[in-house]
């Protein structure tokens, strides 16, 4: 699945800040925020792995436990973690910096992401 690059505002970033939940829950350290991606058709979501909501700081509105799925994003290791956004926008963390080509992401950049047992949604 392809999908576009869109800029967020860093909030997720701080939920990061205590990187302990997210290694217990996914066995990686995930950094850098997360990256916004617009896909052109929502995918069904396979829960793989939970951080509770009680062990990360409030910000921004959050209700509920993280609830994440397993996917690679430019053939890295990443975790789709569902809300915060429509259905065509997902929400990828990753222990690993993304770029393309080398360079920083830019808005509108193309990513490929694969997700595990998935089809698009009725």
């Amino acid at each position: 699945m392809k999908g576009r690059y869109r800029k967020g505002f860093g909030h997720f970033a701080w939920r990061f800040e205590n990187p302990e939940p997210w290694k217990r829950a996914t066995g990686e350290e995930l950094r850098y925020g997360t990256i916004n991606i617009e896909v052109d058709a929502p995918t069904k979501f396979r829960e793989d792995c939970r951080v509770p909501e009680h062990e990360v700081p409030k910000t921004h509105g959050w209700n509920g436990d993280y609830l994440m799925e397993i996917c690679k994003i430019e053939g890295i290791r990443g975790y789709r973690i569902l809300g915060g956004h429509e259905a065509d926008i997902l929400e990828i963390a990753c222990g690993q910096l993304i770029q393309k080509n080398g360079q920083p992401l830019k808005e509108g950049d193309e990513l490929e992401l694969e997700f595990f047992d998935q089809r698009p949604s009725d």
